[in-house]
């Protein structure tokens, strides 16, 4: 995922940045390398139920154990990137990084909202008469809404930015 976003600067000339933002932009690459999963989550989200639902009665507790547990740890995820993203990147930009920057392709920013993921019905078949497996949704979704994922491997850049017209997928 991370190794196959976009690399190159669209909106910058490499020298035109001095050493120390490249630097800069390195160190901030690296934390966003390290917590690739928690963007990766927050932009396929879904629904986890972690408890029963308000006046469902279930004796049966343990059955929530695994999902409780991937709740908290992706909670978690989510809490520590999500909170600390724009102060980081506001440091960065005190210390000389060009806002700019921040608005490459290549250089992520945590979403401020949630992505949900939207999964086919259980009633719905692929075309082999099965149900679609997960990956196979991922990847549909993937497909129909290429500019909701910052790395996707289904379109080019021009077909990511089609969908905005040709004005504004045109070069100026």
């Amino acid at each position: 995922m991370f190794r196959s976003r976009v690399k190159e600067l669209y909106f910058h000339r490499d020298a035109d940045l001095d050493a120390k933002a490249w630097d800069m932009l390195a160190e901030y690459l690296e934390y966003v390398r390290d917590h690739a999963e928690a963007f990766w989550e927050v932009l396929h989200w879904f629904t986890i139920k972690y408890k029963p639902e308000r006046g469902e009665e279930d004796d049966d507790l343990d059955k929530y154990s695994v999902s409780a547990k991937l709740y908290r740890e992706r909670a978690a995820r989510h809490e520590s990137v999500g909170r600390s993203m724009e102060a980081r990147i506001r440091k960065y930009i005190s210390k000389g990084v060009p806002a700019s920057l921040f608005e490459e392709p290549g250089v992520w920013k945590y979403p401020v909202k949630i992505c949900h993921l939207y999964l086919a019905d259980e009633s719905t078949l692929n075309a082999t008469g099965k149900h679609f497996s997960l990956e196979e949704q991922i990847t549909l979704a993937e497909q129909a809404e290429p500019s909701q994922t910052q790395w996707t491997k289904y379109c080019t850049d021009a077909e990511r930015i089609a969908h905005g017209g040709p004005t504004e997928a045109a070069p100026s």
